[in-house]
């Protein structure tokens, strides 16, 4: 596999860094000959002196041979120029790193119309993973799937009402719920239909998010819920202000220092 980085930065060494041991073919690409220097002391990379906004740069580097461009540039418009460029040039899947908020609800229009594969925003993914563990107030969390949707809760099964003693297909009352692992004894069990519900077992369910609520209202002994009502974000960069507005919910109080 061969991958283009376009600008040499924190972020982009950091890729180029993990890419390479990896086995992948790796070129970093920056107009700052200091920066390529310090990659150079560092990572076995081909290194490209020059701008990604070139085409006759990337044209006599073979970018149709690339099988992934990555630009991680300073500037989120430069990024876009040239996941656009390269891609239009050839190569096979283009990445863009935009870190502004304003493009987050503009990015499917941008990739459609620059014919760009994938536009990520760091802060915002940031944002949205410090969002899903402010709003998830159940002790008994064990994690969450597309994008907060679906969910995943472990229960005792003495406090879960009528799974003791039964076999995973004869339970009814749990529609749209998957009782994805069992743990016994330290073991780990995948179940299906025929293994049985013992007294002593933690089970781990997932489903929709509402499915799984109303479950958790109906065990004998109740969830211990976890309220947050107030929260300190330090730093006012973007992340965290994204933070605080995808956190805009009557019952938080939000500081930002």
């Amino acid at each position: 596999m061969r991958v283009l980085i376009i600008g040499a930065g924190k972020l982009g060494y950091k890729l180029a860094s993990q890419l390479s041991f990896g086995g992948t073919l790796v070129t970093v690409m920056d107009s700052d000959s200091q920066v390529l220097e310090h990659i150079s002391d560092h990572l076995d990379v081909m290194l490209i002196k020059g701008s990604g906004m070139h085409i006759e740069i990337l044209e006599e580097l073979g970018i149709h041979e690339y099988d992934l461009v990555i630009a991680v540039t300073k500037s989120d418009e430069t990024n876009i120029v040239i996941s656009s460029i390269a891609k239009r040039l050839g190569c096979k899947k283009s990445i863009a790193r935009v870190r502004n908020p304003e493009y987050s609800t503009q990015s499917g229009f941008i990739k459609k119309t620059m014919d760009i594969d994938y536009i990520i925003n760091p802060e915002l993914a940031t944002a949205n993973e410090i969002n899903r563990n402010l709003l998830y107030h159940y002790s008994l969390y064990s994690g969450d799937f597309a994008e907060g949707r679906i969910m995943m809760l472990h229960f005792a099964a003495s406090d879960l009402p009528g799974f003791v003693g039964k076999k995973i297909r004869e339970i009814k009352n749990i529609n749209g719920i998957l009782i994805g692992i069992i743990s016994r004894g330290g073991e780990i069990i995948i179940p299906h239909g025929d293994n049985q519900i013992m007294e002593d077992d933690i089970v781990y369910v997932i489903g929709k998010k509402d499915n799984i609520n109303q479950l958790a209202k109906m065990c004998k002994t109740s969830v211990q819920v976890k309220y947050i009502k107030r929260v300190m974000i330090l730093g006012g960069g973007k992340d965290r202000v994204l933070s605080c507005k995808k956190a805009n919910i009557p019952r938080y109080f939000c500081k930002n220092r």
